[in-house]
């Protein structure tokens, strides 16, 4: 499935409509969907403004499962509805007052895949380790977990680190680890976001 068509179904819109919306037929957009013919730039354009999904390419490719997450969140985050309500408080002096707070109508959903983004990446990185025939993977991520305790590794040097491990295949005596799929299916984007969001634990502690 092409990330139209997801990001289509996400949308709960019909094909049909998406269709008329970005003015070509709806064989047109069967074709697009099917990756018989790319969408034109043009169409892109109008494709974007519609969904609001910005990068051009998750219409025509196959999407990783990181990527579907990332299209549910951009979903609920746009038809989110607010609420503005009142709470009460206890201040300071232990006197009780009333202030107004807005609320997320969509932000337990949005936490909730935001969690499960994580536990997918957790989860392909137990996988890598335990389909590891020859121990490679486990050694390598250790690695890189070392590195970013001692607090000398960003994000973006983590993933250059991985992707020239995965390619030095000599390393490993020709066996090529199964991290090197990873990087090619969104696995490192993964990585990216979810130092970023936890980097803190990865910072040396002070004595």
């Amino acid at each position: 499935m092409v990330g139209l068509q997801f990001i289509s179904d996400t949308w709960q819109m019909e094909y049909k409509t998406v269709a008329e919306k970005v003015g070509v037929s709806k064989q047109t957009f069967q074709d697009w969907i099917k990756g018989r013919r790319k969408i034109p730039q043009q169409r892109l354009e109008r494709l974007s403004d519609l969904f609001g999904v910005k990068e051009f390419d998750l219409f025509q490719k196959e999407l990783t499962e990181s990527e579907k997450i990332d299209i549910q969140i951009q979903y609920f985050r746009r038809m989110d509805v607010f609420d503005e309500v009142k709470v009460s408080r206890i201040d300071e002096n232990g006197e009780e007052f009333t202030t107004s707070e807005v609320i997320s109508q969509n932000k337990g959903i949005i936490d909730y895949l935001e969690e499960s983004k994580e536990t997918k990446l957790i989860d392909s990185i137990r996988k890598a380790i335990n389909e590891d025939e020859y121990g490679g993977n486990s050694e390598v991520f250790q690695d890189v977990v070392k590195l970013l305790c001692q607090g000398k590794q960003e994000a973006e040097m983590m993933k250059a680190l991985v992707y020239h491990l995965a390619q030095r295949n000599s390393m490993f005596g020709g066996y090529k680890p199964k991290y090197k799929q990873l990087s090619e299916n969104g696995f490192l984007d993964d990585v990216e976001v979810f130092y970023q969001k936890h980097k803190n634990k990865f910072q040396p502690k002070e004595d």
